[in-house]
């Protein structure tokens, strides 16, 4: 992660998020605000980046694997955001939490049906 903390394009909010997440990496939150920031400042390949080592470091912060797809499937990686969807329904599943469990449960229905996360067709017709 040390790589996307220092390679991070520049704002007041990055610079403070940077800082939190280098500061406590024990956390996972600064991490993952960090991962969304650098989205929404549409550095893809620095979010993933983020999000894998957080989901590696912290399996079970279920937070991270819906936003984790997310920018894989931006990214043109289906096949690893099914992955990580997986791999995310089963640490809901093992910490009871059934909303996040069924809201990705549904993601990725929506992968395997040729949709993206966000339901819109990647060029597959629907019916």
């Amino acid at each position: 992660m040390g790589d996307v903390l220092k390679n991070a394009p520049d704002s007041p909010r990055l610079t403070i998020l940077k800082s939190f997440a280098e500061k406590r990496p024990q956390d996972p939150f600064p991490r993952y605000a960090l991962a969304m920031e650098l989205k929404t400042a549409g550095d893809l390949p620095g979010a993933w980046q983020v999000l894998e080592a957080l989901i590696a470091d912290h399996p079970n912060y279920v937070a991270s694997y819906a936003p984790a797809s997310s920018v894989l499937g931006e990214l043109g990686q289906t096949p690893v955001a099914r992955e990580i969807l997986k791999k995310g329904i089963a640490a809901a599943g093992r910490q009871d939490e059934d909303h996040t469990r069924a809201h990705l449960e549904t993601i990725l229905a929506d992968l395997e049906a040729g949709h993206d996360e966000d339901g819109l067709d990647e060029g597959k017709g629907k019916g």
